[in-house]
């Protein structure tokens, strides 16, 4: 299996910069506590996403600060407590695409 930091390097991928993307998703509630606006935009980690590699801008998610850093303490007791980075990244994107930030 292939990480997402081995296809940066291979350029098999290309990470999405937008800073109206972030301050889209900044915009939102946060996910957990649905606090307005959340203010931080978190990138996934884990899963591939490790090391100095930044994931994708498009592949972030509303947090407050004290959720955000909730998460970044423990990524597994914030996932076990609130559900997978995934579920929400995925929920963001939808809102996304649905409120016509994003046009497919």
């Amino acid at each position: 299996m292939i990480t997402y930091k081995q296809a940066l390097q291979k350029g098999l991928q290309k990470s999405v910069r937008s800073k109206p993307y972030l301050n889209y998703v900044a915009s939102l509630p946060c996910v957990v506590c649905q606090q307005e606006p959340a203010g931080d935009p978190h990138h996934l980690k884990g899963d591939g996403f490790g090391g100095t590699t930044k994931a994708s801008d498009l592949l972030s998610m509303p947090l407050c600060r004290v959720h955000h850093d909730e998460l970044h303490h423990d990524i597994d007791a914030f996932e076990q407590k609130y559900g997978s980075q995934w579920m929400w990244v995925c929920m963001t994107i939808h809102q996304a695409v649905t409120e016509g930030v994003l046009d497919l």
